[in-house]
Parts: structure tokens; C-alpha cells; sequence
């Protein structure tokens, strides 16, 4: 039977509702749905559904009425309209946060929060990382402590233990002879270009780490840019160049043995002016030829920091 706390995409709900319900009733149809819905019309429905049209507030106590929701799946399927609406970030990451507390949630989705937690918070890849540090005279515990003392404040014993907790149920660390042993090399995201607001989320905490990072000695840390006009017809191109160098550098310098410390290495490529905006308006187009020159003469080749 479908239950609304299996998903997290009201979409998919209402989908997988509609086919159960077709297969008790072959005359169960989407008219019949938006009817007992109290959505205006079938073709809305199905646009809905389809994920081209946006539930209205308005629409989802009659939807919850009409599933024969009660009080606790019809909070949950508003939250899941909430967040799959949602347009900010920080919204959608409330609202995931929001799912996962309740209660029926909490039961079947453990893995699911950890693999969650795993994409969105900036730390669990560093203690990660920080496994390759153990001494193999450190107990387990001795180890913990030393790693919430590494993090200068930044997350206390009790989050350093719970995070270790997560990644062995994920099966990316392991206890080998009273040691903690990473499982596999690499962690990598299985979807590379898709948009995953816990990646994005992932991203954002590790730019707010660099921000406080120029503070850091310029022997300790490397920051370098570079401000370039360029073709859009070779952002494929461009962007592969920039993953091929991420793994090339990952498999020079990362180190499973003999590793004293852990950094962060970030690459952003992002577009500084609408170019589609600028190729049509006169004005923009002049300002972008200037801009253009600028460019060719000042910045053509990387600024470091200092």
C-alpha cells in the first residue's frame, strides 16, 4: 500500500497513488482523482503531476481530504509540497530537515538522512579524511577527542562521534584491530551535473570555510583567479577540463599513508554578465566589447591572492 512517508517528492506520491488506485479499479481515472481532490479540472491535475504546473496552497486540504489523509500524512505531504516548491536553498534544506523529523520517518529513512548528511555538511568529508591521521597508538575514543580538538571549536566531541557513527553506517569507515579504516578511497557524487540542493548546500559551508581560510598564513593556503571572456559553445569542454584536473590532482596528492593534514581544494567557474542578455541589447554590447578589452589587456592571466 502506498504510504505518503516513503516519499519525498509529492509528485511521486500522487503517481504512485494514482496507479494503485488503477490497478484496484480500472475505472479509477485522473478525473476521478481531481474530482475527489477538488482540483478544478483533470488537465490541471495531470500538469501538476506531470511537474508542469505548482500546487497552490489552497489546493492541498482538499488533495489531503480526498487521499483520506489523516492529521500526520497531511502535514507531511504539505511539507513535501513546501520543499519540492521551494526556490531557495536555504528553504529546501529547512524543509528536508522538516521531513526527516517526523516521527514515521525517522523509522524507515536513517540511511537515507545520513547520505543526506553526508552531501550537505562540509565536515563529514573532512572526517573522512582525518581517518588517515589516526596514530595506530591512539584508542578509538583518544582519537575522537583528538579530532574535536583539531576543529578548533568547530564541532564538539559529541558531533565528531556522531559523525563517525554515520559514516560506518554508510560503510565508508570501518573498526579494523581498534583502528578506524576508510572503506573505499574515493567519495564521489553518482550524479555530476544534476541539481542536488545537498550539494549545493555542500558547497555553500565549503565557500563560508574559504572565506575564513584568507585569514590563514599565505604558506599554509593558495588563492588564485582568473577573469575571462570566452565561448559558451565550449562550457562542455570547459567543464570537463575543470573535473579531469580535480581527479588528476586528487590521485597525485592524496595521501593514504604518511598524510599530516587535510585541505580543501575548491574550483568555481561561474558566468559574471548575462552574455544571452548582452548578444541582443546594443548598449550591453558595446559595454561587453569594453569589457572584453579590458579583460585582453588586464586579467588574462591568474591572480593569486596574498
Amino acid at each position: 500500500m502506498t504510504t505518503v512517508f516513503n516519499f519525498t517528492d509529492y509528485r511521486e506520491f500522487l503517481k504512485s497513488y494514482y496507479q494503485e488506485q488503477k490497478q484496484l479499479n480500472k475505472s479509477f481515472s485522473y478525473g476521478v482523482l481531481a474530482k475527489n481532490a477538488k482540483i478544478s479540472s483533470r488537465g490541471l491535475l495531470k500538469l501538476i503531476i506531470d511537474g508542469k504546473r505548482n500546487l497552490s496552497l489552497s489546493n492541498i486540504s482538499g488533495i489531503t481530504t480526498g487521499l483520506d489523509l489523516n492529521k500526520s500524512e497531511s502535514e507531511y505531504f504539505l511539507t513535501m509540497v513546501q520543499l519540492n516548491q521551494a526556490k531557495e536553498n536555504e528553504d529546501k534544506h529547512k524543509y528536508y530537515e522538516k521531513l526527516m523529523n517526523f516521527p514515521q520517518k525517522r523509522r524507515s529513512s536513517d540511511l537515507k538522512r545520513e547520505q543526506y548528511n553526508l552531501y550537505s555538511k562540509w565536515y563529514f568529508s573532512v572526517l573522512l579524511e582525518l581517518v588517515l591521521l589516526q596514530k595506530k597508538s591512539q584508542s578509538i575514543e583518544d582519537f575522537f577527542l583528538w579530532v574535536s580538538r583539531s576543529m578548533k571549536g568547530k564541532l564538539t566531541l559529541k558531533e565528531v562521534k556522531g559523525t563517525y557513527q554515520q559514516l560506518i553506517a554508510l560503510g565508508l569507515i570501518k573498526e579494523v584491530d581498534g583502528q578506524l579504516r576508510q572503506a573505499q578511497n574515493f567519495l564521489e557524487s553518482n550524479a555530476k551535473e544534476e541539481v542536488n540542493f545537498a550539494i549545493q548546500n555542500f558547497h555553500r559551508e565549503m565557500l563560508t570555510q574559504a572565506t575564513a581560510a584568507l585569514e590563514q598564513p599565505i604558506e599554509k593556503r593558495a588563492f588564485g583567479g582568473v577573469t575571462l571572456a570566452l565561448r559558451r559553445s565550449d562550457l562542455p569542454r570547459m567543464k570537463e577540463f575543470i573535473r579531469e584536473f580535480r581527479n588528476k590532482f586528487n590521485l597525485e596528492f592524496s595521501a593514504n599513508s604518511g598524510a599530516d593534514s587535510v585541505y580543501q581544494l575548491n574550483v568555481q567557474f561561474f558566468e559574471l554578465v548575462d552574455g544571452e542578455k548582452a548578444s541582443t541589447d546594443p548598449i550591453l554590447d558595446l559595454n561587453s566589447t569594453i569589457e572584453k578589452q579590458i579583460v585582453e589587456n588586464s586579467f588574462t592571466s591568474d591572480r593569486e591572492i596574498i
